[in-house]
C-alpha cells in the first residue's frame, strides 16, 4: 500500500494508470479520483465503485451520477452499473460466481462489438441502453442456465 496526497494521486493515475489496482480514499477524494479515472476507460459510463462503511454496509454505484441530461433518451452506457452489480454480488453477497457471470456476459457482448455511442468505434454495432442491457441479460440467462452454481440464478 502506498499513501498519496490527492493532487499527486490524480497526477499518478493519469501518468501511470497501470501502477494502480485498487484505490481507497475518503468519499470526497474518491469522487475526484473516479471522475479522473473514468477518462482512462473512455467514458464515465464505464466507471463504477463501491463505498464500504466501517459497519460493513456498502453501496455500489456508477461513477457518473444520475446523468439527468440524458435521462429517457436511451443513450446512457449501462456497463458501469452492471459492473457495480457484479461487485455487489461478490463483496456483499459473497457470490463470486454470480459476479463473474455478470462480468462474463458484459465482456461477451462487448466482444461481439455492441456499444453505446459513447464508446463506439468505427467497427461497432451502436445500440441504445435498452438493447445493450437486453443482449447482456440474454447472455447472462444462458450462462446461468449452464452454470453449476449453488446460488439461485436468473
Amino acid at each position: 500500500a502506498e499513501v498519496m496526497d490527492i493532487d499527486n494521486a490524480v497526477y499518478q493515475l493519469i501518468a501511470t494508470p497501470r501502477h494502480f489496482d485498487v484505490l481507497v480514499s475518503p468519499n470526497m477524494f474518491g469522487d475526484v479520483l473516479a471522475d479522473c479515472g473514468s477518462l482512462l476507460l473512455g467514458s464515465r459510463g464505464m466507471s463504477y465503485s463501491g463505498n464500504f462503511g466501517p459497519d460493513g454496509k456498502s453501496v455500489f454505484q456508477t461513477g457518473h451520477g444520475a446523468a439527468y441530461d440524458i435521462a429517457g433518451t436511451d443513450t446512457a452506457n449501462p456497463v458501469g452499473q452492471m459492473h457495480a452489480l457484479a461487485m455487489m454480488l461478490e463483496e456483499s453477497f459473497g457470490w463470486p460466481e454470480g459476479g463473474g457471470m455478470v462480468r462474463q456476459a458484459v465482456a461477451a457482448i462487448l466482444d461481439e462489438g455492441f456499444r453505446t455511442a459513447d464508446i463506439a468505434g468505427s467497427a461497432s454495432r451502436v445500440v441504445g441502453t435498452r438493447e445493450l442491457v437486453g443482449h447482456v441479460c440474454h447472455r447472462l440467462r444462458s450462462l446461468a442456465e449452464n452454470s453449476s452454481c449453488a446460488q439461485p440464478c436468473c
